[in-house]
């Protein structure tokens, strides 16, 4: 047992060895590039004119998803600390990430409704990482036109969409990292799970009434307003 304990130890500091390393790859190696890139771009569609501007936001897209790569895969190596819940309106915080999910995808035709009101205790911080990547898979795999309905339960929210649901066969690798579909990265499921999971919440996936994704929150603490 002595000498299991020890390889564990040593196995568990590798790997947080081989994260730390991966974590600095992505902060600096490669996102000083890409910021240099992001710059170039900006410059060069100050001085572009037809078919080139379309081109340069060709670009701008793929840098953007670059980045919220690079966003996602540091959000999972570092994990989450500093939970600091206290009182938050579930309705202020869903705007906020709504209009941060909406701009940074083609969703121009997508439209949230808000079913009802609740103030949670929850790290607003991470509820709203939590909020934008929820929306943003719907906007991802349901289409800029989607509609998404933010609501409240009696133990805490959900998430739902009236787009075309996901195939029986991937719902079981929905929280996999890595496993995506459409254009997303595979790690925004896995950031909802793990910013619950540091809040001691579950999330479920189950189907809406309109063939849509639900996602249900549950296991938070709902405070009167």
């Amino acid at each position: 047992d002595t000498l299991d304990r020890v390889a564990a130890t040593e196995q568990l500091r590798g790997t947080n060895d081989r994260l730390e390393r991966l974590s600095a790859v992505l902060s600096h190696d490669l996102r000083d590039p890409l910021n240099t890139a992001m710059a170039t771009t900006t410059l060069a569609r100050a001085e572009a004119d037809g078919d080139v501007v379309e081109r340069l936001d060709d670009l701008e897209s793929v840098h953007a998803r670059m980045e919220t790569l690079i966003e996602g895969v540091l959000a999972l190596t570092q994990g989450l600390s500093g939970i600091d819940p206290a009182p938050v309106s579930l309705p202020d915080a869903g705007g906020e990430a709504w209009r941060t999910a909406r701009t940074a995808g083609d969703a121009s035709g997508a439209t949230l409704s808000v079913d009802g009101e609740g103030v949670l205790m929850a790290d607003e911080t991470h509820l709203q990482r939590l909020l934008e990547n929820l929306f943003g898979n719907a906007v991802n795999h349901a289409g800029s036109a989607v509609s998404v309905t933010l609501g409240t339960t009696a133990d805490g929210f959900y998430i739902a969409d009236d787009g075309p649901g996901i195939p029986p066969a991937q719902r079981d690798r929905v929280f996999e990292r890595g496993v995506a579909g459409g254009d997303g990265t595979g790690f925004g499921i896995a950031i909802v799970q793990e910013v619950a999971d540091a809040h001691g919440w579950a999330v479920a996936l189950t189907h809406d009434e309109h063939n849509g994704v639900r996602y249900e929150i549950t296991g938070v603490e709902i405070v009167d307003e």
